[in-house]
């Protein structure tokens, strides 16, 4: 294979690799999007119903924080998917001496002096889930006097940001090596 080959070759790998990126990117939020409208639409006609029993409040509130804890950890592994795709992003705009994600930087390192302020989209997708995840416990227990949602939830959750706190650094530990090595 001669170089004009592999150089192509590169730049498909590159289009694709970003194309592949913001999907992943994408997709976490389009679907966390329609869970957090099913969530607040099952509250509103939860609570306008008075003669709701404590239980379906109860068994409602674990629903909803156990359905977000599964699009939290859903995310989580988009957001390692889309983080191998713009490593290797990466790794292709130094051989191919590109500058499009370099001012960007990775890992929090900028390049070429572009930084980003404010919180990253992970972290937002944390707080988003912790918001709507204890949203639903917190009326209940306000509600029927039941506790138990809220502190089922916050053990859920807190096992949950546990998991995926380590996952995220054990990924960027893995990168941060790979980029040493490259």
């Amino acid at each position: 294979m001669n170089e004009e080959q592999k150089i192509e070759i590169l730049l498909a790998e590159y289009q694709a690799a970003h194309a592949s990126f913001h999907h992943y990117d994408g997709f976490r939020w389009q679907s966390g999007s329609l869970l957090i409208a099913g969530a607040l639409v099952i509250w509103g006609s939860l609570l306008s119903n008075v003669g709701i029993c404590t239980s379906t409040i109860n068994l409602t509130s674990v629903l909803i924080a156990l359905i977000f804890t599964a699009w939290i950890l859903y995310a989580h592994h988009y957001r390692q998917m889309y983080m191998t795709k713009l490593f290797r992003i990466h790794e292709i705009e130094k051989i191919l001496n590109m500058e499009l994600n370099k001012n960007h930087g990775f890992l929090g390192v900028p390049e070429g002096g572009y930084s980003k302020f404010g919180p990253k989209g992970h972290i937002i997708d944390m707080f988003v889930y912790i918001l709507v995840s204890l949203f639903g416990p917190f009326l209940a227990s306000i509600q029927k006097n039941s506790h138990f949602p809220l502190v089922f939830s916050v053990l859920v959750i807190a096992i949950t940001i546990g998991i995926v706190n380590n996952n995220e650094k054990r990924m960027i530990e893995s990168y941060k090596e790979k980029l040493k090595t490259s």
